[in-house]
C-alpha cells in the first residue's frame, strides 16, 4: 500500500509528535534521577493527549516512569488507543 501526499503528512505529524513525547519522557526520567527541575506532570500528560500517546506510554513503559502515579496507569492507556484510533480514521 503506498501512501498518498496527506496520509504521507499525517504519518509524519504523528510520528514527530509521538517521538517528542518520548523524548519529553526520557527527559524528565534523567532529571529525576539527578535531582534537577522537572517537567510538570500537566505538561507530560498534555503531550500525550494531542496525540501523543504511544510514545508517552511507550515511554513510560521503556524508562519505567510514572508507573506508580495513578493518573499515568490510568490515563496513558488511554491516550494511547486514542492516538491510534484517530491515526487509523485518519488514513484509512
Amino acid at each position: 500500500m503506498t501512501l498518498n501526499f496527506w496520509q504521507s503528512s499525517i504519518t509524519a505529524i504523528f510520528f514527530l509528535l509521538n517521538v517528542r513525547t518520548l523524548w519529553l519522557f526520557y527527559i524528565d526520567k534523567k532529571r529525576s534521577e539527578r535531582k534537577n527541575y522537572r517537567i510538570s506532570e500537566k505538561k507530560l500528560l498534555l503531550s500525550a493527549a494531542i496525540m501523543g500517546g504511544i510514545g508517552a506510554w511507550s515511554g513510560s513503559m521503556i524508562f519505567r516512569h510514572k508507573t506508580q502515579k495513578s493518573v499515568f496507569r490510568y490515563s496513558l492507556p488511554v491516550f494511547f488507543i486514542m492516538t491510534v484510533g484517530v491515526y487509523v480514521l485518519l488514513i484509512f
